[in-house]
């Protein structure tokens, strides 16, 4: 089946649109997506910069101990950018509401073909 629309029309609208649609799937969705986005980058960051943690643990003179604070430092660091990421995301998506127009449509023809999303419209 075709349905009409691609990735360059998916933006902070189109997850508007779908928070509209149902706000529990879609703040969970929207959430996940965030959370996820938010990890990804800060560890991809720490491994990239060398502030990462032995994967093996105690490598290079590093101690085990020093192993888990790291550990847990990236991890608030994660935590601290998706809390950040998503109070801003969140209270500027949740106004968005349901868009309309042709635009809205193909929202809802995209939303349609997804199984979880199909008995919301």
């Amino acid at each position: 089946m075709w349905v009409e629309g691609g990735s360059s029309g998916i933006g902070l609208d189109f997850v508007g649109h779908g928070v509209a649609l149902n706000r529990a799937v879609g703040f969970v969705g929207f959430a996940a997506l965030v959370g996820v986005a938010g990890w990804h980058v800060v560890w991809g960051w720490a491994r990239w910069l060398g502030f990462a943690p032995d994967q093996v643990g105690g490598g290079a003179g590093e101690t085990r101990l020093k192993g888990k604070r790291r550990w847990w430092v990236i991890n608030g660091v994660s935590l601290g950018v998706v809390i950040a990421w998503a109070a801003g995301g969140i209270g500027i998506v949740a106004r968005g509401g349901k868009v309309g127009g042709w635009v809205g449509r193909n929202y809802d023809a995209m939303y349609r073909e997804l199984p979880i999303v199909k008995d919301w419209i």
